[in-house]
């Protein structure tokens, strides 16, 4: 059985006699099992070092453990002044104490330390005093609680009145202001029994502590700690939280304990460090203390204790408490009133052990009994104790309570559609929605090293021709055959754990294959290959409809020193898509020595070259003269773009003209080109053709910038626009609506290269050009074959049925010149009669031609 007296000294210099004579009284000195705790409103070290030394004098059998405090607790009372002296004889126990003068940076060596000098096989209890200024205290209490999660841990922070000087933790061994005094009790028949009551509630949204070092808060949902004071508080209320911390801490669950965490310094990089443990991603609110709700607990509590089979009792309460219930707490401790030995004191926080955890409460009640007689069972609650209401502050908090709970549901509502709303775009944003697969945004952050998937081999799988199949049976059948597709590539990709493999979907027909680290070069290529092979082997059904699906497929491998960002990965798999495309492979591997990326290369210096010309005015026009063929003179020019590159060398224009379509760059050379021929027409009588491709009639800047010129009628009826065949016919409706379009303005329309691809009779009957020009490659071997001769023939013959003017390129000879001229052609172009000049060229020969007639 434990006995347990209290003495309260009021006068410490009669303390001597004042512990000799109660110590007398109650049979004590003979006693060997005697824990003392002292709790003192005195903060000099001599004075309490006269406390130990009398305590040690008058019971030298005494092990002593203690604190100062702003207040102690001895049972109903409590008080700001003087000593408490808490006497416990334990018959069964055997008690140890240690004092840890200073906590040394290795917690775990500590912990180890109190354990081998305090802790034995039957240790139930241990009892911690700590300096508010041991940060680390709770990572201690989780470094104890590790090495013996049965022990029971209780006690708490230090704290002080209005005084200055720092608290005080001592033992029988000395005094430490910056340490921890600790006090071990062990028995096989020591029961305990430990509850807390809380009373604050949360209050505002939940926020997420998304920045945290143990007890130190960097970012509260992504914005620093001491921002979201000031946001939600206000300013004013933020500033002067270093003189009133305790009024405003954050209320959080941890392991089913309610905690309330206390802000205790504040950071220049606007951190906050609290007092006690918090944990990244866990949600926190702030609380406010609800009286009612305070005393409410606290009886719910108090009433289920077993106070009268209790031998002793510990009651350890936290500062705020205090600071806040102020006479109520007089109320809260009256159901002690009948047991005036249990005593403690008022804390910066209370220690509290739960389900082998240890945790620093805050704003709580805590109260640790003890029997060696028998096990401690928690009572039914009973109403009994009910402090006195205020109706008028009780309403109040009801209100408040309810307003605040309305709040967060509409918030928790808000919150959801939020993230509802993320969930949507994020999906939009990384998944394809017809397959459901990750799409190449996906990919692109997997390749910027996704921790949980950093791809090392990637394939892109291309369908051959799939835009035919949505062209000829509709885009319905084109997505069921895509979501299928998709679905026998997942079903040939090996399932590991965590995954090796991903498949993504990237666009249209197009998919991706990665596989990580784990995945070997030959077993990601022997999957390729199956993957293939599957859909060579079995056809796509949808409804009555088979597809054979086969693919073009760029693999690239990503080397070891790429650790961190592997895009090049990407660039590298479409780069051998591209040459297996060119090749009708169904792999290609990348490798530096592709002939795609010699390509690639001269197009990048070419489009520079091009950018440069028109950025540097280096582009230039040269003039071919066209002439008539029944009496050789020139009836119009032909406009030519020629390119200077940086060493004034002249780029032919089938080396750059495909690059600046690609490029877009065609249309400032069609803009330069026009402008020219512009120029001379209104310099010279002559008519001048320009040329103009597919991109021209898509692109509205060229066809406005072709209106304003033609607005000028005198100036249109003198432009030629020259549409290559296949182009012509490639794009009828297109070119025949710009016919129509030119043709109000006065303009004329010519078709070049006629007889170079599949030549369209019907089309052109129908297109209103004005001119025919005959592919060169006709007219040059005309005088070798008599099949090229007779098509030659057909064309002019058709030509002129509808009223078409002939044009014959390439006249590069006599020969050639008689033949045209014998086949009726009416217009002859070439170098026999005359190369491409310059525009002082072009006027010389205008000059000399006029001075012949």
């Amino acid at each position: 059985m434990i006995k347990t007296y209290v003495l309260e000294i009021e006068s410490h210099s009669e303390l001597s006699s004042s512990l000799c004579t109660f110590c007398s009284q109650n049979d004590i000195t003979a006693e060997q099992e005697i824990l003392v705790q002292a709790f003192t409103c005195l903060t000099q070290k001599t004075a309490v070092a006269d406390i130990i030394s009398v305590i040690q004098t008058v019971l030298p059998n005494a092990k002593i453990v203690g604190t100062s405090t702003g207040s102690w607790i001895a049972g109903q009372r409590y008080n700001a002044q003087h000593t408490i002296l808490q006497f416990c004889i334990f018959q069964h126990s055997q008690i140890k104490t240690l004092l840890i003068p200073q906590c040394q940076e290795n917690l775990s060596e500590l912990a180890s330390l109190i354990a081998q000098r305090l802790v034995n096989d039957d240790t139930r209890l241990m009892l911690l005093f700590s300096s508010p200024t041991i940060q680390q205290a709770g990572l201690l209490l989780d470094e104890l609680c590790l090495l013996n999660p049965d022990i029971v841990l209780a006690g708490g922070y230090s704290s002080q009145g209005s005084t200055s000087e720092p608290p005080l933790q001592f033992t029988e061994h000395g005094i430490t202001e910056q340490g921890i005094a600790l006090a071990s009790i062990s028995s096989s028949q020591l029961y305990l029994l430990n509850k807390y009551a809380f009373g604050w509630n949360g209050i505002g949204k939940q926020l997420t502590l998304t920045s945290v070092q143990y007890n130190r808060v960097f970012t509260i949902d992504h914005q620093p700690a001491q921002d979201i004071y000031a946001k939600y508080l206000g300013a004013e209320v933020a500033a002067s939280l270093s003189t009133a911390m305790a009024d405003f801490p954050l209320y959080q669950i941890q392991n089913g304990v309610t905690l309330s965490r206390n802000p205790r310094i504040f950071h220049a990089d606007g951190s906050i460090t609290f007092d006690g443990k918090l944990l990244k991603n866990s949600k926190v609110q702030f609380a406010f203390s609800d009286l009612p709700n305070i005393a409410k607990e606290s009886r719910y509590l108090l009433s289920q204790l077993p106070l009268a089979q209790t031998e002793a009792a510990f009651i350890y309460s936290c500062a705020g408490r205090l600071d806040y219930l102020k006479e109520s707490v007089q109320s809260e401790l009256e159901i002690f009133k009948d047991h005036p030995n249990i005593a403690g004191f008022f804390s910066y926080g209370e220690f509290f052990h739960h389900n082998k955890n240890a945790h620093i409460l805050g704003h709580t009640l805590t109260c640790l009994l003890m029997s060696e007689s028998a096990p401690l069972v928690v009572q039914e609650p009973i109403e009994k104790w009910k402090p006195q209401t205020n109706l008028q502050q009780s309403g109040l908090y009801h209100l408040f309570r309810t307003t605040s709970n309305e709040l967060d549901q509409l918030n928790n509502s808000l919150q959801d559609e939020i993230n509802r709303q993320t969930k949507t775009i994020y999906d939009q944003l990384y998944f394809k929605k017809l397959t459901g697969l990750p799409n190449r945004n996906h990919l692109l952050r997997d390749l910027t090293y996704n921790q949980n998937f950093f791809p090392r081999h990637l394939a892109i799988l291309d369908i051959l021709s799939f835009s035919a199949i949505n062209d000829f049976y509709g885009i319905d059948t084109g997505d069921h055959v895509l979501n299928k597709v998709a679905a026998r590539i997942q079903n040939q990709v090996p399932v590991t754990n965590p995954p090796s493999y991903r498949v993504y979907h990237l666009t249209g027909g197009q998919y991706a294959l990665a596989a990580t680290n784990h995945v070997q070069e030959t077993t990601f290529i022997n999957t390729i290959n199956n993957v293939l092979d599957d859909f060579k082997h079995t056809d796509i059904e949808v409804r009555q409809d088979r597809f054979s699906i086969q693919f073009c497929t760029g693999i690239s491998i990503r080397p070891e020193k790429w650790q961190e960002n592997a895009i090049p990965l990407l660039t590298r798999a479409d780069k051998a898509l591209i040459q297996a495309r060119k090749d009708h492979s169904s792999i290609v591997f990348y490798h530096k020595d592709l002939p795609i990326l010699q390509e690639m290369e001269s197009n990048q210096i070419m489009t520079k070259k091009v950018k440069r010309a028109i950025r540097n005015d280096q582009l230039w026009v040269q003039y071919q003269p066209i002439y008539h063929a029944n009496n050789n003179t020139i009836s119009h020019f032909e406009c030519l773009i020629r390119l200077f590159d940086e060493e004034n060398k002249v780029v032919p224009p089938n080396e750059f003209i495909h690059v600046a379509q690609k490029a877009n760059l065609y249309p400032e050379i069609t803009k330069k080109v026009l402008t020219e021929a512009v120029k001379m027409i209104k310099t010279t009588a002559h008519s001048f053709a320009v040329n103009l491709s597919a991109h021209d009639f898509t692109n509205p800047d060229t066809l406005n910038y072709i209106d304003n010129i033609l607005a000028d009628r005198l100036i249109a009826q003198r432009l030629i626009f020259e549409i290559v065949e296949t182009e012509s016919m490639g794009d009828y409706e297109l070119v025949r609506a710009f016919q129509k379009r030119i043709a109000l303005a006065g303009a004329f329309l010519a078709v070049d290269d006629f007889g170079s691809g599949y030549s369209n009779y019907s089309h052109l009957a129908h297109l209103g050009a004005d001119h025919l020009k005959i592919d060169g490659s006709l007219i040059k071997e005309c005088h070798l074959d008599p099949l090229i001769l007779d098509i030659v023939e057909s064309i002019v013959t058709f030509s002129k049925k509808i009223g078409v003017k002939t044009v014959a390129e390439y006249v590069c000879n006599a020969e050639l010149a008689q033949i045209c001229r014998r086949l009726k052609i009416d217009y002859l172009q070439g170098y026999y009669l005359s190369p491409p000049v310059s525009e002082p060229d072009l006027l010389r020969l205008l000059s000399s031609q006029a001075l012949r007639l």
